[in-house]
């Protein structure tokens, strides 16, 4: 037995907006970039620590404590691995 459903206007219309998405230039050179960037478990650890490390600070700063000298040379050598890396990039390009 063979069921059809039918699908509401809303449905449709959503369907079309992500087929008009999937149709732009850009958007496979983007889902190359976010695919290449899930794919390599370096370059996510690495994101990952410097979010975690950014946050860190920031609710250190945002509680009155002082951030020290130490602390954002560490940030700032983790953001310099980061974006040598050119998968953790393009990830960041796809972002924007």
């Amino acid at each position: 037995m063979e069921t059809t459903v039918k699908e509401s206007p809303i449905i449709q219309k959503a369907m079309e907006l992500c087929q008009a998405v999937v149709d732009q230039p850009d958007f496979q050179a983007v889902k190359e970039k976010l695919d290449a960037f899930l794919r390599d478990e370096g370059a996510k650890f690495q994101f990952q620590q410097l979010n975690e490390l950014g946050e860190l600070l920031q609710m250190k700063q945002q509680s009155g404590r002082a951030v020290t000298e130490e602390e954002v040379a560490q940030f700032n050598v983790l953001r310099e691995e980061v974006m040598k890396s050119p998968v953790a990039q393009g990830f960041m390009e796809a972002q924007q």
